[in-house]
């Protein structure tokens, strides 16, 4: 956990310290987990979603978005993990250690 954002939970205080895109076309995130050392965020999307490109309509998948998360609790797009869930969604997503 950053400085910033432990400082915040200590004394209680909940602040958005950023807003980061998800980078994904569509705003259905269902959950989101921070690993045990406060380094990573990683934001979930549950299901695929079939957008307009021009004359076309090309699918985009359900996925996951990571995040690093900086010494100042701000957050920095890492990458995007599509993950092919057919026509079901993604209910739930979590990390473990290995």
């Amino acid at each position: 956990m950053s400085a910033a954002a432990a400082k915040a939970y200590v004394v209680g205080q909940r602040e958005a310290t950023t807003r980061s895109e998800v980078r994904l076309l569509h705003e259905v995130r269902r959950t989101f987990h921070i690993d045990p050392s406060g380094r990573l965020l990683v934001a979930q999307h549950n299901l695929p979603v079939n957008v307009r490109d021009g004359d076309a309509v090309k699918a985009i998948p359900a996925g996951l978005s990571v995040f690093r998360i900086g010494d100042d609790g701000k957050l920095t797009f890492a990458r995007k993990y599509d993950i092919d869930v057919g026509d079901k969604t993604m209910f739930w997503m979590g990390m473990v250690p290995l």
